[in-house]
């Protein structure tokens, strides 16, 4: 069963270097940073970038929403 996955800071280092080893290894991963443009070189990987701002709680909750409703799912 594949995991849908949000990976924050995705942009750069750790955070991109998990989100590609995870989508790898056959999840459905979401990349998440502050600038989209950045996110864009691991669609190639089919990961699926989203805009998001910790400092800016709206931002986290439009993320989950679009997540959930791409994917019918329901995070915790």
């Amino acid at each position: 069963m594949k995991k849908v996955i949000l990976i924050t800071g995705a942009s750069s280092g750790i955070g991109r270097a998990t989100a590609i080893r995870l989508q790898q290894a056959g999840n459905l991963v979401y990349a998440a940073a502050r600038r989209l443009e950045r996110l864009q070189p691991l669609t190639k990987y089919g990961i699926r970038p989203l805009v998001l701002d910790l400092t800016q709680p709206e931002t986290l909750a439009q993320a989950v929403a679009t997540i959930q409703r791409q994917q019918g799912v329901w995070m915790c």
